[in-house]
């Protein structure tokens, strides 16, 4: 059994569409771990273009955030490691996912984690799609850089990582509230509140992960994927 994503009709006679449908095959391909959902084939079927991909049979994180709240620790914690193990590949390929959100997160039916969508992604060894100051992503999850609409690079999905495992954990996002163009304000120049004013029963390093994550500066995160790992590791 193979899952489907079709191309919506509107955007059939965009020539951008199509390529960044065939940018998410191409990209994606490039990715092989067991926490990244496999992409098959781009292919046309009366008109319709869709591609092929592995089916992961449970629901998608950000429904298991809407009906749970906040999650467990040691819940939290284990989706989060298996999500950096996959960032961790991808970015060995040299590519960023730039939309990694609870929406292109699946769990399967023993609650492993799996990284689906690669739509939007652009290998850092290619020039990418995206004209200079676009802002490319979901605005809950973008980095500050993004944003800002600069240039980004591996960090700026440990940022985003960062976001889900402080609402896995809380509930909700940090810097919730006011508009959209506030929030990213808010992010741009400051860290969020220390997680544990949302939740007193965490431990200490956990509170320091989700910091070192959310930092405006992306010198001042984890410099890779397999260091959120081996810091979850070290204290799991």
């Amino acid at each position: 059994p193979v899952a489907l994503k079709i191309l919506r009709p509107e955007f059939l006679h965009r020539p951008d569409a199509i390529e960044r449908f065939r940018q998410e095959l191409l990209l994606a391909r490039q990715v092989s771990n067991p926490h990244v959902v496999r992409i098959h084939d781009l292919a046309q079927d009366n008109g319709r273009w869709l591609l092929t991909m592995d089916y992961v049979e449970g629901e998608s994180l950000d429904r298991r955030l809407d009906r749970e709240g906040r999650f467990g620790v040691d819940d939290a914690l284990r989706i989060a490691r298996q999500l950096a193990d996959g960032l961790a590949a991808a970015h060995a390929r040299g590519v960023i996912h730039r939309d990694l959100k609870p929406a292109n997160i699946l769990l399967d039916a023993e609650g492993n984690a799996y990284i689906s969508d690669f739509g939007v992604a652009r290998s850092l060894a290619g020039n990418g799609m995206t004209r200079s100051g676009a802002i490319v992503g979901t605005p809950d999850y973008v980095s500050p850089e993004q944003a800002r609409g600069d240039a980004v690079d591996a960090r700026s999905d440990l940022y985003s990582l960062g976001l889900i495992l402080y609402e896995m954990l809380a509930g909700k996002l940090p810097f919730a509230g006011g508009t959209v163009t506030e929030m990213l304000a808010q992010r741009m120049t400051r860290s969020p509140p220390p997680l544990d004013r949302e939740r007193t029963d965490l431990p200490t390093w956990v509170v320091r992960l989700v910091d070192r994550l959310l930092r405006p500066q992306p010198a001042h995160r984890f410099q890779s994927a397999s260091e959120v790992a081996q810091a979850i590791d070290a204290r799991a």
